[in-house]
């Protein structure tokens, strides 16, 4: 043979060379500050910025305050004292029901945010993630349609869960399979994808050999 036809080289396939997302900005770094900016955890305890007792210097005092009488008279009048500030009702509400002592809610953000930032580490083509969402909706199939009556759920009770989640799940499904078929489709316009008709092909192939 000559030089030009051992010098041949693999073409890669197309979707290979799909970007992520065109134009986007897809980086590991900026989704996780994007992320951190859900996180209110400050050390141990939640810190909300907007909250007037959470940026309080007295606030362990406040709160404690508050756990000793329950009274919102006796909190504004310790935070008056100490602070020089007034303050409603509601602002102490808020902040003993969403920010004290809700530290573990902040912890599993903490967490759902460390998740995203291995996930988003892995860099997948747009076809991958179809081929993704589809296996996840295939387990969850099988997973649903195991199920078996127990002392909680009749036989009734359990087709009616296999029929009901079935059903949406396949909606999605199909919604994921013309997906592909969509973005196939248009990168065979593009030129990305070149497709051969087996049967022309292995008959042109035969004839070579």
């Amino acid at each position: 043979m000559s030089d030009d036809q051992n010098s041949y080289q693999n073409i890669p396939p197309a979707e290979s060379m799909i970007p992520i997302q065109s134009g986007a900005d897809t980086s590991s770094n900026t989704i996780d500050k994007v992320l951190a900016q859900a996180n209110n955890l400050s050390g141990n305890v939640i810190h909300e910025p907007t909250c007037i007792i959470c940026s309080n210097p007295h606030r362990e005092e406040i709160e404690q305050e508050w756990l000793n009488t329950k009274k919102h008279s006796d909190v504004k009048k310790f935070i008056k004292g100490r602070s020089g500030i007034e303050v409603t009702n509601g602002i102490i509400d808020n902040h003993m029901l969403y920010h004290n002592g809700r530290e573990v809610r902040e912890h599993v953000k903490q967490e759902y945010r460390e998740l995203i930032r291995r996930l988003n580490s892995v860099e997948l083509t747009t076809l991958d993630r179809i081929r993704l969402g589809l296996s996840a909706i295939t387990e969850r199939l099988i997973g649903i349609n195991s199920l078996v009556p127990d002392t909680n759920n009749s036989v009734v009770d359990i087709e009616q869960i296999k029929s009901v989640e079935t059903a949406r799940l396949m909606s999605n499904f199909n919604q994921l399979i013309k997906l592909n078929a969509t973005i196939m489709g248009e990168m065979q316009k593009k030129g990305e994808i070149i497709s051969i008709p087996r049967e022309a092909f292995l008959s042109f192939y035969n004839d070579i050999l």
